[in-house]
């Protein structure tokens, strides 16, 4: 399944198995769509980044967070985020 935001350079989710592959600019809205993908998917254990350009900064660093603590992030375990 794949998710993509926004124009057509926006970062792109892809789950393939138990990983989450993102990959392109971060936009400021990746956040909340990791957190959407990681409670539909709750067997990903794995998350890869490929090919970002950079992009907004305060963004790709919760995106790091909560990829560090997936289990408490959003819905997928206690507090609303890492």
């Amino acid at each position: 399944m794949t998710w993509a935001a926004g124009a057509a350079q926006a970062m792109e989710f892809r789950v393939a198995g138990n990983e989450l592959h993102l990959r392109g600019k971060v936009d400021g809205y990746e956040l909340a769509l990791l957190k959407d993908a990681l409670a539909e998917h709750p067997g990903i254990d794995t998350v890869v980044f490929r090919g970002s350009p950079g992009g907004d900064a305060w963004t790709a660093y919760r995106v790091g967070d909560c990829t560090r603590c997936a289990r408490a992030c959003g819905p997928r375990g206690p507090g609303s985020g890492c």
